[in-house]
């Protein structure tokens, strides 16, 4: 239900890459399960990384990151507007970035894989799609 009428990033790549994209054969690696593995080992390796980071930041053994990442490893080259000022814990500020790095790059992820193949391919290896349901999503 979640991935087929609500999830927003279903969506968008639908709109954006409906009309446009290179539709190439769908790879087995992401038909056969070893996507979604990949993937979902992707997922629990970065939110163990967030979750003891974050409480290594709020006991103050480790400067929190105040950066967006890609890939964990990858600092994007760019710094981010602040729209709004406010005032949080480091390590609140920490994760927010930890978790906004994770959906950044399963966007770009998943905006590559909807330009090469089709607009909902990311859905086929999403980790949502993955823990939520027994069977892999349509791709219309």
């Amino acid at each position: 239900m979640w991935c087929k009428y609500y999830c927003p990033r279903a969506g968008l790549f639908k709109v954006i890459f409906g009309k446009i994209g290179l539709k190439k054969k769908i790879p087995n690696w992401i038909k056969n399960g070893k996507g979604k593995q990949m993937v979902l080992y992707y997922f629990g390796i970065n939110l163990f990384f967030a979750a003891m980071s974050t409480i290594m930041v709020g006991l103050g053994r480790i400067d929190p990151i105040d950066h967006v990442r890609f890939l964990i490893l990858f600092e994007i080259p760019f710094s981010l507007p602040q729209l709004l000022r406010y005032a949080a814990p480091s390590a609140i500020i920490h994760l927010g970035y930890r978790i906004y790095s994770m959906m950044l790059t399963s966007t770009i992820i998943g905006s590559v894989l909807a330009y090469l193949y089709l607009p909902r391919t990311w859905c086929m290896i999403c980790p949502i799609q993955t823990l939520t349901t027994k069977e892999a999503p349509k791709l219309s």
